[in-house]
């Protein structure tokens, strides 16, 4: 009954968070899906509808965590899950689940070692790690959000990564960002997240020649850039006529300023 959630970009980020949180979590198995529009729901609220279908459908078919029933065939399930009754529970709290047969590991892998950024560029931040040296090491899992953020923000970009290495994109410059990663082994123990912080920086210089701010580009800020002509300055202390932050006033500066002004 999602459709009571909305129409609205948040009801759609709605579905996908719940998505990632189920899989990041290892829920056993999840079964999706929608009623299509005039369909027998009491008021018609049961239908998905503006941004929420939008998101569903994206789901459905681009993300490659998604799996046909068709495929599921060559699966092996694992140890099955067995759960009390639920007509037996008139408590209304968690009903008591046991694997059958019992998982044989329940001791987590070791939390990966070496986590590093190896390079930060325009948009993007990659990240590396040292192997871990479980023989039942499955997959490791990593998760990456805004640092002001919260817990809600994680974004996880892909379901299980056995390489030592990742590269996050589509991030924004000048942003400070949260990247963390865990380890899991064949039954799914998880280790404790290790994490650190980095910001995309864009890997070409940014240069600003509208020297006095008015939002235009002109012979007042060409005036301005001469009349500090050959001015040097200590670091960090630039005026803005020091167009490329060199500390000082030059040619350099003038050659910049006459290729944005065309």
């Amino acid at each position: 009954e999602w459709g009571d959630r909305g129409e609205t970009t948040a009801a759609g980020q709605d579905i996908q968070d719940t998505w990632d949180y189920l899989f990041e979590n290892n829920k056993d198995i999840v079964a999706w899906t929608y009623f299509d529009s005039n369909l027998n729901s009491p008021t018609g609220g049961w239908e998905l509808k503006g941004e929420a279908l939008n998101r569903f459908q994206d789901i459905l078919k681009n993300d490659s965590r998604v799996m046909r029933i068709d495929e599921l065939g060559s699966i092996d399930p694992g140890p099955e899950l067995i759960c009390q009754d639920p007509t037996a529970n008139n408590t209304g709290g968690p009903l008591p689940c046991t694997y059958d047969p019992p998982p044989s590991d329940i001791v987590p892998p070791a939390v990966p070692t070496g986590f590093k950024v190896d390079s930060i560029g325009d948009g993007q931040i990659t990240i590396s790690w040292n192997a871990n040296t479980e023989p039942d090491l499955y997959y490791y899992s990593i998760r990456y959000k805004p640092a002001n953020a919260g817990n809600s923000a994680w974004i996880w970009p892909a379901p299980k990564i056995t390489e030592t290495s990742w590269t996050f994109t589509g991030l924004t410059n000048g942003e400070l960002y949260d990247l963390e990663i865990r380890s899991v082994d064949n039954d799914l123990n998880k280790s404790q997240y290790t994490s650190l912080q980095a910001t995309p920086q864009s890997s070409s210089p940014t240069y600003d020649p509208d020297i006095n701010q008015d939002g235009n580009i002109n012979l007042v800020d060409l005036s301005i850039l001469m009349g500090n002509w050959d001015t040097k300055w200590l670091p960090n202390q630039y005026p803005r006529a020091d167009i490329n932050k060199d500390n000082k006033v030059g040619l350099i500066d003038l050659s910049i300023f006459m290729d944005m002004w065309r």
